[in-house]
């Protein structure tokens, strides 16, 4: 009864402020609206928080085949969503590629130029053909990764462990949709 009675009260003088200054009773509705928004993240006896249980990846991680099949759905059938992904790729890698410089570090930290020159003539060598099926140059390369890492949130690479000629530069993607982790034989 108490409280029913404080808030006919405070009714009784929010009407009066309306009828004696409109503006201050307008300033005290948007300070009150503001209010609540701070009060919507507080918790009470009446809305207590909630939190996941798990990380981030255990949420998600149910739900990934799924969103990983729409994701080539759109990108296989809406040219809205091939836009919005080309798009990205572009601004991410760019027509070019993302240019990448070796720098071998002497012992005292200076860049060591002797050793910089022959790396960086067998990774011009490399980058004319980056992939075993030898289709694309650096850039493309780049651009096919970026492309599976936007659709599918990752994007593989693999290193052959018996190469003689390149050793670990040798590196080609490997798309999701093509693993058989986690699938039943």
């Amino acid at each position: 009864m108490v409280a029913a009675g404080a808030r006919q009260a405070v009714d009784g003088l929010e009407s009066l402020i309306r009828v004696v200054s409109p503006r201050w009773a307008v300033r005290r509705e948007q300070f009150r609206r503001i209010l609540s928004y701070y009060e919507a993240a507080r918790p009470t006896t009446y809305r207590r928080q909630r939190r996941e249980p798990g990380s981030g990846d255990a949420a998600v991680l149910p739900a990934g085949a799924s969103l990983r099949e729409q994701a080539h759905l759109l990108e296989q059938n809406h040219d809205l969503a091939r836009g919005a992904q080309n798009i990205l790729v572009a601004n991410i890698v760019g027509p070019h590629g993302i240019g990448i410089e070796p720098q071998p570090r002497a012992r005292g930290g200076e860049i060591h130029d002797v050793l910089a020159r022959p790396i960086q003539d067998i990774v011009r060598d490399w980058k004319e053909r980056p992939e075993v099926t030898w289709q694309h140059d650096w850039p493309a390369a780049q651009r096919l990764a970026c492309r599976t890492w936007v659709r599918d949130g990752a994007a593989l690479t693999s290193t052959p462990r018996d190469d003689e000629i390149l050793g670990t530069l040798y590196k080609w993607v490997v798309e999701w949709g093509s693993l058989t982790i986690g699938k039943a034989k």
